[in-house]
């Protein structure tokens, strides 16, 4: 599978499965950062507390049952994939 990123070029599956921890805080801090700036708030530290808080609780639960359901069926192994071309 091939991931298209927005400068042109593709990024394979297996490249972003490297880090995911670096994707993940990326991506929270994009999605809270940019609901932050649309909204006028007391306390922003509190809210990014609050935010950050909240996406790590849906990610203990998300993750083991994003596993979950895409694990192979009972009785077959993990195959790398084949190279494009």
């Amino acid at each position: 599978m091939t991931i298209h990123v927005p400068s042109g070029g593709t990024q394979s599956c297996a490249a972003r499965e490297q880090h995911p921890f670096l994707d993940a805080a990326i991506d929270a801090t994009l999605t809270t950062l940019a609901v932050a700036a649309k909204n006028v708030m007391a306390s922003v530290p509190d809210y990014l507390l609050i935010e950050t808080a909240f996406t790590a609780v849906q990610w203990i639960i998300v993750g083991p049952l994003t596993a979950l359901a895409f694990r192979p069926p009972a009785g077959q192994e993990l195959r790398a994939p084949k190279p494009a071309g």
